[in-house]
């Protein structure tokens, strides 16, 4: 078992993974406090890699805590959810400045 703090795209655990693997120890699970989870590639890079990732708490998780408790005003709230739905596009446009 492999425990980090978190996980974004996955592919520093299934670099960690393999190195476990070359030394001959049977490793197939991992470990995260936070796994960003809004990657879709990751999972499939995960399944590919034989690793599963057990996790605590995921931006869904957080945005879904969120909305329930009314925690933010709807302006942040929309980049949460914005960012979670597609965080290149978040990214970029934060870069450009846009907002």
């Amino acid at each position: 078992l492999l425990i980090e703090d978190l996980m974004t795209d996955g592919k520093s655990k299934i670099d960690f993974l393999h190195k476990i693997r070359e030394q001959n120890i049977n490793c197939k699970h991992g470990m995260v406090v936070f796994n960003y989870n809004i990657f879709p590639e990751t999972k499939k890079r995960l399944k590919e890699n034989e690793i599963e990732i057990h996790y605590l708490a995921s931006w869904q998780d957080v945005y879904d805590e969120i909305i329930e408790k009314s925690t933010f005003d709807k302006f942040t709230v929309e980049h949460i959810k914005n960012f979670i739905d597609d965080p290149i596009k978040w990214s970029n446009d934060r870069k450009q400045g846009s907002n």
